[in-house]
């Protein structure tokens, strides 16, 4: 039943950490709350955190320890690679980082609760178990665990309207995205009789009933279909109206959340199911002409934004857009490209975060404008040049990492003699620096006719540790970028 892998070896994954740790906790916090109500609740949440960050720490140094072990394992339903445990490390830091301002931030909200902490190391664990699921069932199961957990968190402040509104928005794309799902897999299993992606491969390679036209038809709408789904778990063009509200109706860390996390998980699906067939013609036009839509409609949009969070979204619509469209181009090549493009798009994604999460004033209301961003160089220099490094970083200005994601992106395209296509991007990519510069304007040059006036809190050292250590990896890296590309596709 097991594979390549010892059955002591299971004790060192993350899931099955996880797993325990979630269920202690929520025993102890179930009992707790029953019994003595919380007199002390404040305190008690801080401990809890604690916790949960020594935890996370242990997952990292098991996952780090056991970084040799490649295999399938339960009756070949999991898969563990040098690749997928990258990105299970990814998860974890993201998740640590998270709970870290997302214990602060829940003060200042006044949503001191200790089911907040525990959703979200559920949507981890969601997260984690999808990556390494290699059958339809599987990923099935990831995924709604973890969108179980977002819903909640999307609507946590069960007292503001914009977070109601957000997380019964996120709910209902959600629930259709997982019905295409549970569509697509039954067709496939209709096909081949299997839902185990590495089978449904071999049966394409293997089987000659496999060959016929009907069957092979029947294949391609059911992987359609769940590539659509996926699509819209992505709020990839056209299936993205929604979400720019949910970013912005939602707790700050809890859409950092939704801007990574979930990404991570439905981008490696996606290559696996490209991979199955590479060459469903058919599939790859529907994701192509997804990719340039989003591309494009992700840029203008961002240009007409007035709310940070609603740029962040669009924005980040347009970079998964160069994501999806290196993905349909299946060769050795692309796949080391886009890995590299879609690590440094999850560094500067979490250094934006980082600095959106800590623009607060000092009566405690958050930045929400764009014509906010005016105080930050007045109250925080060392902000307002990290911050402009970053967007530097994301309009592909040299030396800094962003522009060597987009050169090798390009050096793709042109490599497959995609010219216009490339010509097209690189032009997309030129306009798309007026939204970056109108934000770098206005940080440091400020207008006489506006009105905006107050001052941010000061940077405490947790804050600092973070936002520098980002900002010293997106200079790092662009210095040592040969290295670094040779380390992360190697």
């Amino acid at each position: 039943m097991f594979n390549n892998i010892n059955y002591s070896d299971l004790l060192y994954l993350p899931e099955v950490s996880l797993s325990i740790f979630i269920f202690l906790i929520l025993t102890f916090f179930t009992i707790l709350e029953y019994y003595y109500k919380f007199d002390n609740l404040n305190k008690w949440c801080s401990i809890f955190s604690i916790l949960i960050i020594i935890q996370i720490l242990f997952f990292l140094i098991n996952v780090f320890s056991k970084l040799k072990i490649n295999g399938f394992f339960l009756d070949f339903q999991y898969q563990l690679t040098d690749f997928l445990i990258f990105f299970k490390i990814i998860i974890l830091i993201i998740t640590l980082i998270c709970i870290l301002f997302a214990i602060k931030y829940s003060f200042n909200e006044k949503i001191i609760r200790w089911e907040y902490y525990i959703l979200i190391l559920f949507s981890s664990l969601g997260n984690l178990l999808l990556i390494s699921s290699i059958d339809l069932i599987g990923i099935y199961l990831g995924i709604e665990i973890q969108g179980l957990c977002f819903y909640i968190l999307a609507s946590f402040k069960t007292k503001n309207n914009f977070s109601t509104e957000a997380g019964v928005k996120y709910f209902i794309q959600g629930a259709v995205a997982s019905g295409i799902f549970l569509l697509g897999s039954s067709i496939i299993y209709f096909a081949t009789g299997t839902t185990n992606l590495n089978y449904i491969t071999k049966i394409m390679i293997m089987n000659s009933n496999i060959s016929s036209l009907n069957y092979l038809l029947i294949l391609y709408l059911g992987i359609l279909f769940i590539t659509i789904s996926l699509l819209m778990k992505l709020a990839i063009v056209p299936f993205h109206m929604w979400a720019p509200d949910v970013y912005e109706g939602v707790p700050t860390p809890i859409t950092f959340i939704f801007a990574i996390l979930p990404k991570i998980g439905f981008i490696i699906i996606l290559i696996h199911l490209n991979n199955i067939i590479s060459e469903n013609y058919f599939n790859n036009l529907v994701l192509f002409i997804c990719s340039i839509l989003s591309i494009f409609i992700g840029l203008v949009s961002a240009l007409y934004q007035t709310k940070l969070k609603r740029w962040v979204a669009f924005a980040g619509i347009s970079h998964i857009g160069y994501i999806i469209l290196a993905i349909t181009i299946p060769n050795i090549i692309s796949f080391d490209i886009l890995f590299f493009y879609f690590i440094i798009y999850i560094i500067i994604s979490i250094s934006i975060f980082l600095i959106i999460l800590v623009l607060r004033k000092y009566n405690t209301n958050k930045i929400k404008t764009i014509e906010e961003i005016i105080l930050i160089i007045d109250s925080n220099k060392f902000i307002a040049i990290s911050f402009a490094l970053i967007l530097f970083s994301i309009m592909g200005i040299p030396p800094l990492i962003g522009f060597f994601s987009k050169y090798f992106l390009f050096y793709l395209f042109i490599n497959e003699k995609l010219y216009i296509l490339s010509i097209l991007l690189i032009s997309l990519n030129v306009v798309s620096g007026l939204y970056y510069i109108r934000l770098i304007k206005k940080m440091f040059f400020k207008s006489k006719y506006n009105n905006i006036k107050g001052s941010l809190l000061k940077l405490n050292h947790t804050d600092s540790l973070f936002i520098s250590l980002f900002l010293f990896l997106n200079i790092f890296i662009s210095l040592y970028i040969e290295e670094v590309f040779y380390i992360l596709v190697k």
